[in-house]
């Protein structure tokens, strides 16, 4: 059984078995800088590409390129919100999210399971993203992220458009490419 998407680059990704030669960082980054965060519903039209972009830049150095890459899967897949992820309805979804996330692994040479600096990088930055767009506090979920984390990070968003967003996204992959002399090309 194939499920084809046809993508910017006119790559054709079968999202039940993906190809890593068929992942491509111009796609992940086109994609990711058009799709909204919480589904559209922040004070601010702020991409899935930006926040990738802060979460790489929160990690140690040598987990970087698995911030800015840790939702790559969604540029193929798109972005489902949590109360919808978590329906019992929707466990086969998990399945072909989580053979995407295994082909991008493999296409920028990323070893699985997600580093736990990259989990929480991107929990704290969850926090802020719910602090600056929603003028809310993220209610306490033990991920030990204090309120003082939050204000410090929250001069980060700025809700970059599309274009932008997508350039950065880019930029940051090639300095990272370039710092670790990897190979992974677009």
């Amino acid at each position: 059984m194939t499920c084809m998407l046809r993508t910017f680059s006119g790559s054709a990704v079968n999202l039940l078995d993906p190809r890593p030669q068929d992942i491509h960082i111009a796609d992940i980054a086109h994609s990711l800088s058009h799709l909204c965060r919480f589904n559209g519903h922040c004070a601010r039209y702020y991409s899935v590409a930006e926040h990738c972009v802060h979460v790489s830049r929160l990690t140690e150095r040598g987990n970087a390129l698995w911030g800015l890459l840790h939702d790559a899967a969604e540029a193929y897949v798109g972005d489902l919100v949590r109360p919808v992820r978590a329906h019992p309805l929707l466990t086969g979804f998990e399945s072909v999210e989580r053979r995407v996330l295994e082909a991008v692994c493999q296409r920028f040479h990323l070893s699985l399971p997600m580093p736990g600096d990259v989990i929480r990088a991107d929990r704290l930055m969850l926090h802020v993203e719910m602090a600056r767009w929603f003028y809310l506090p993220f209610p306490d979920d033990g991920s030990l992220i204090d309120d003082s984390e939050v204000r410090r990070f929250g001069n980060l968003l700025e809700g970059w458009d599309p274009r932008e967003a997508k350039i950065r996204f880019l930029e940051r992959y090639e300095e990272l490419v370039s710092e670790g002399g990897s190979d992974v090309g677009f």
